[in-house]
């Protein structure tokens, strides 16, 4: 029979936690609209413009079995880019001090564009091994490239707004 294709899978991966960082400077509008009589109970909507200032998450994880050692990283790295903000929400006036808010806000950006984004894969198989016939074996495989990435996220929030 032909050869099969053969996958090599590594379980156990275990990641040092990081995250996202993105900065952002906005400018733009914003329009209330009452939706009663009283005018205490509105409407507000807002569209915003501006730079976006993000970091990746630097990545480093690892895979280990009593006969393979697998490991991961990715650089972290920083980037400028266009971004923009919408907003939908309600405010609801209880008296001339207190306003209840909610708000629905999509914030978005163009594609960034990553420069010098590394990844390197390394395998160390038998690394514990005393064996002749199964001496230790290291691969590695590294590529450094750009990478765009747009971002999105949705974010919900609800307030109490005072005035002093």
């Amino acid at each position: 029979p032909p050869p099969s294709d053969t996958y090599i899978i590594y379980p156990n991966w275990k990641f040092n936690k990081s995250s996202w960082l993105s900065a952002s400077l906005l400018i733009g509008g914003v329009k209330e609209f009452s939706l009663n009589q009283k005018n205490n109970f509105s409407f507000v909507t807002k569209a915003m413009i501006g730079a976006a200032y993000v970091s990746t998450p630097k990545l480093d994880g690892s895979s280990t079995t009593d006969t393979v050692i697998a490991h991961y990283t990715h650089n972290s790295v920083q980037a400028f880019g266009f971004a923009y903000l919408l907003n939908g929400g309600l405010k609801y006036k209880l008296n001339k001090k207190i306003n209840f808010l909610f708000n629905l806000n999509y914030f978005g950006t163009s594609q960034i564009n990553f420069k010098k984004v590394k990844n390197t894969f390394t395998v160390e198989t038998n690394p514990y091994s005393n064996d002749l016939n199964h001496l230790p074996t290291f691969d590695e495989s590294s590529i450094t490239r750009p990478v765009k990435e747009s971002i999105g996220a949705v974010n919900i929030d609800f307030g109490i707004a005072i005035a002093l």
